[in-house]
């Protein structure tokens, strides 16, 4: 099994140029280890220039999320964020989805010495760079049986526990 993974990184306020560099570079290091990665940077066709990334319009903006949606996100198995020290509201969307509609592991790159912080509690691992996330991915995920043995055991668990939640939310 390929594990495919959504290359999430925060594009607000930064050059493309900059922000295309760090998402090919990712890239490079993610599918050297067996890692098919699908990039918003790259899928969205960010412009390699010096200037800043365009806001869009609230219309493609909308487009842009579909498409990260449909095609990146439900088809990915994890996702990593690429700027785990930097905010980014994109990201922190991306990464709930991620994590508490589709069920699905979050990883992220944060320096090492960083400020330890509650999502260092809730994501799946951190990393101190992306060749250490992907050699995290692909021992804990990486072939067929370790994904079916992830998901099922987080279906399993998870789901009693879900609707048990939202019953006792009835009487809040």
């Amino acid at each position: 099994m390929k594990i495919r993974l959504y290359l999430a990184q925060k594009m607000t306020g930064l050059s493309c140029r900059q922000i295309r560099r760090k998402a090919k570079k990712a890239t490079k290091t993610l599918e050297s280890l067996g890692i098919e990665v699908w990039s918003p940077v790259i899928e969205e066709g960010v412009p390699n220039s010096n200037r800043k990334l365009d806001v869009l319009s609230k219309e493609d903006l909308l487009t842009k999320w579909m498409i990260d949606k449909k095609e990146g996100m439900q088809g990915c198995h994890v996702i990593l964020d690429l700027d785990g020290d930097l905010h980014s509201e994109g990201v922190s969307i991306e990464r709930g989805y991620m994590r508490w509609y589709a069920w699905r592991p979050t990883i992220r790159v944060k320096a090492p010495g960083h400020v330890y912080s509650i999502s260092d509690i809730e994501d799946d691992f951190i990393a101190a760079n992306v060749k250490q996330a992907g050699i995290f991915i692909r021992r804990r995920w990486g072939t067929r049986k370790k994904w079916i043995v992830w998901k099922l055991n987080h279906i399993i668990f998870g789901i009693p526990k879900m609707l048990w939640h939202q019953i006792k939310s009835l009487w809040l």
